[in-house]
């Protein structure tokens, strides 16, 4: 007990320790509490976030069968240009080896005469004799383009009587 009297001793300084945790605030809930306050957020949040996501997903969906019907555009489109493509491609072989076929047979059949043309000459002139096959004639435009000396460029060429023609670059 303290002497209201006695004006010489200094009461000691009390303090009180607080206890280890977290203090208690005085709203504690109980667990039954919890669970039902749980259930109700999910609850809140389940249509709000149904709902976003639905409408997200039915616009992703249709943007998605847009890109598909695009790609099914162009696949029809690409089929029917490779159908073309297919024929071009056919008749491309088929006129390669007629072609080859009616070149291999001028060849050996028929005559091929040089002739050369002056750069500003609207006119052929025919130079030598005939010669049997191309490579003659190619052989022999060669041997003319080097041995031209006049300064004058010239273009030459090659041509059979069925009107096949092989032509060269204007030389010097």
């Amino acid at each position: 007990m303290i002497d209201h009297l006695d004006k010489q001793t200094t009461s000691l300084p009390l303090e009180i320790k607080r206890g280890r945790g977290r203090p208690k605030s005085g709203n504690a809930l109980t667990p039954a509490q919890k669970q039902k306050a749980y259930r109700e957020r999910k609850r809140g949040n389940v249509t709000a976030n149904t709902v976003a996501n639905l409408d997200e997903n039915i616009e992703l969906r249709a943007r998605l069968l847009e890109a598909m019907e695009e790609i099914e555009s162009l696949k029809s489109k690409l089929r029917a240009e490779y159908k073309l493509g297919e024929k071009a491609r056919k008749k491309l072989g088929e006129l390669e080896e007629k072609l080859k076929s009616n070149v291999t047979e001028n060849q050996i059949t028929g005559a091929w005469v040089i002739q050369k043309r002056g750069k500003n000459s609207k006119k052929w002139t025919t130079i030598g004799d005939p010669i049997e096959t191309l490579d003659g004639a190619k052989a022999a435009i060669d041997y003319m383009q080097n041995k031209s000396i006049s300064g004058e460029e010239w273009t030459w060429r090659a041509m059979q009587e069925s009107g096949l023609t092989y032509t060269t670059k204007a030389s010097r």
